[in-house]
């Protein structure tokens, strides 16, 4: 999984290179994490309350309540920053303030972790300042650092899922926003959740935001760099997500790294106005 990966992510750099230092961040985190030996997690869920959570449309749980304590994350968060600290950043020194307040001080981690998970965009700002981290890096290490945790409780439940109709624009298991989405080779779209990785069919004429299925109030705005990846928006609540066609895209890399890959499309989006 690793040489697959790193393969994929040359041949992304090879087409954006602009995109270089993110794509290789990602990379050199996601190594670190896999040769962590992790335990096996108890995750705090009454299977029956869950199955009639989902029925009723709910997630299995939110990131306001997590199925086991974030302390479980600590270990990886640290080993994030300690593998950014050896390259040759400009924020190094914010990264070692990060990492003296993992060991000295957990409740100010308890607090950064809320205020990523839940979206808390001010107080995430203003504890960034307090590290010297931008907010933007600080998002991206703190959602790594608790994702193999996710993938463990992802793994237990995707196949009970599979088997319920979930028609609903947030992840089923943590009611996360997707973060990219695409269209297999029959055409069936499936939306990527951006914080778990689950991944849930999803009807076509339908916004996952708003849940608007008017087809004139949305549409789509084609790449001219890469075929068969296009911004499906909507005028009702402007918002937009991008999107992977197979049916031209036929071997993309994973979504992860295309997501990272086509910032220009975000930039794109958002000067059309789209969030």
């Amino acid at each position: 999984m690793k040489y697959e990966s790193l393969l994929q992510a040359k041949r992304l750099i090879t087409k954006r290179p602009y995109a270089k230092d993110a794509i290789y961040s990602f990379i050199e985190i996601q190594t670190a994490l896999h040769d962590i030996e992790l335990k096996d997690i108890e995750f705090n869920l009454n299977e029956e309350v869950e199955k009639m959570k989902r029925s009723e449309g709910f997630p299995v749980f939110s990131t306001s309540n997590l199925p086991f304590p974030i302390s479980e994350a600590y270990p990886l968060l640290s080993r994030i920053v300690e593998e950014l600290i050896k390259k040759d950043r400009n924020d190094r020194d914010s990264l070692e303030r990060l990492k003296k307040l993992i060991e000295d001080d957990p409740s100010f981690i308890e607090q950064l972790y809320h205020s990523v998970l839940n979206n808390k965009e001010s107080e995430n700002r203003y504890l960034s300042e307090k590290i010297g981290l931008e907010p933007s890096v600080i998002e991206f290490i703190i959602k790594m650092s608790i994702k193999p945790l996710l993938y463990q409780l992802r793994d237990r439940l995707a196949s009970e899922i599979k088997e319920q109709q979930w028609e609903y624009g947030y992840c089923p298991i943590c009611g996360s926003e997707p973060m990219m989405g695409y269209l297999d080779e029959d055409g069936k779209r499936y939306l990527h959740c951006s914080l778990c990785d689950y991944e849930w069919r999803f009807p076509r004429i339908t916004c996952p935001f708003c849940n608007n299925q008017d087809s004139a109030s949305m549409g789509y705005i084609f790449s001219e760099e890469d075929d068969g990846i296009r911004i499906d928006f909507c005028r009702k609540c402007n918002r937009y997500i991008k999107t992977i066609d197979k049916r031209i895209y036929s071997d993309p890399c994973k979504i992860e790294l295309e997501y990272i890959a086509t910032i220009y499309l975000d930039i794109l989006a958002q000067k059309e106005g789209f969030k």
